[in-house]
């Protein structure tokens, strides 16, 4: 239930009772051969508003590839650009019991690849897309024995996003999470928790299980 539960289960956020920031800075690749201008920034924040009986947060996640090289069709080097993916999130919570927290999360998604062509058949072509999501989830706290907690999330809820036509749109992400977690000590100065989870990609054809 801390800053990092818009993403990862907006229903668990319906327990947090304080105002919580969360950052996260990650080099896609480290230094991987020179590789160091692809990384992936998050940060969130929640807060609890009695006005609203709920939760309210928001997030932005923020991935670039770095400079490429643009090429023509002739091999001819037409200079560098950059690629990135920005997504902006914004989360409600609310507790419907003692024991269960239910949340939802819409979320506004832009996928800039590519600048415009300059081929014959590229011109007013460029690889940008833009789409909406919604994100589903649900806590349970105290499943079935004490201190078991249950967890659900249904994210990226939505239509294809659509770079050149939508004959070839492709899917969102859309995938389902579920977990497990105990807490074998929770008392003001030690906790001490195990958690399982599953994460399954829902935008192909596989079977669910």
């Amino acid at each position: 239930d801390d800053g990092f539960a818009n993403y990862w289960n907006p229903g668990a956020m319906a327990f947090n009772r304080s105002s919580q920031i969360a950052y996260m800075h990650t080099n896609w690749f480290g230094d991987v051969d020179g590789i160091n201008d692809m990384y992936y920034e998050y940060v969130s924040f929640n807060k609890y508003v009695e006005d609203f009986s709920g939760n309210v947060g928001a997030h932005i996640i923020y991935l670039t590839y770095g400079k490429q090289e643009r090429v023509n069709a002739d091999q001819v080097n037409e200079g560098t650009f950059e690629s990135y993916e920005l997504a902006l999130a914004a989360s409600y919570s609310y507790q419907q019991t003692d024991e269960l927290g239910l949340g939802a999360t819409f979320k506004f998604i832009l996928s800039d690849l590519s600048p415009e062509g300059t081929g014959s058949t590229e011109q007013n072509v460029k690889g940008r897309g833009i789409s909406y999501a919604f994100d589903l989830g649900m806590k349970k706290k105290n499943l079935l024995i004490d201190k078991l907690d249950f967890g659900i999330n249904l994210q990226n809820i939505g239509p294809d996003i659509t770079f050149i036509n939508e004959e070839q749109a492709d899917p969102l992400p859309m995938t389902f999470r579920m977990g497990l977690s105990y807490r074998f000590l929770d008392d003001e100065f030690n906790k001490f928790t195990v958690n399982t989870d599953m994460s399954k990609l829902l935008a192909n054809d596989d079977p669910v299980y």
